[in-house]
């Protein structure tokens, strides 16, 4: 969608998508062309917009989430370097707030956490429309995949 952005925004700009090679090795070698003005990529931009729903609100609290660790301190205490991914809300890692020591220390002292899944409840913060923030308030349980 991004990639449409400076064509949409601006009336007189063009965007040109061209591939050449043998795509489908039907009678040789194929040209597809594409040709987008400005009015056309707007509507994609509005299309895929309708296809992908409305953005999260900025904060909210959900309950019985699947967190997986991406990236994890050691120390209960560490407030920094935490990262984990909530599928349900983003595929890429997000950083981690843990409510107190004991949420960390709960998912720490798990026997190979990064291979488990962890059935929490977060406040999910947000900014620009993606997710910042989760601030994991309780571990309900631990799901061994």
């Amino acid at each position: 969608m991004k990639v449409f952005e400076p064509v949409a925004k601006d009336g007189g700009s063009n965007l040109i998508l061209q591939t050449n090679g043998p795509l489908f090795q039907v009678n040789g070698p194929m040209t597809i062309n594409f040709n987008f003005n400005s009015q056309e990529a707007n509507a994609i931009q509005n299309a895929a917009r309708r296809f992908l729903g409305p953005r999260p609100p900025l904060n909210q609290i959900e309950q019985d989430l699947l967190l997986t660790l991406h990236q994890v301190r050691g120390d209960a205490a560490s407030k920094v370097g935490d990262r984990g991914i909530i599928e349900s809300v983003s595929l890429n890692p997000v950083k981690l707030l843990f409510a107190s020591e004991e949420v960390k220390k709960a998912i720490l002292d798990e026997p190979y956490p990064f291979r488990k899944v962890f059935l929490v409840d977060a406040e999910i913060r947000a900014a620009e429309g993606k997710p910042a923030l989760y601030r994991i308030l309780t571990v309900k349980d631990v799901i061994k995949p």
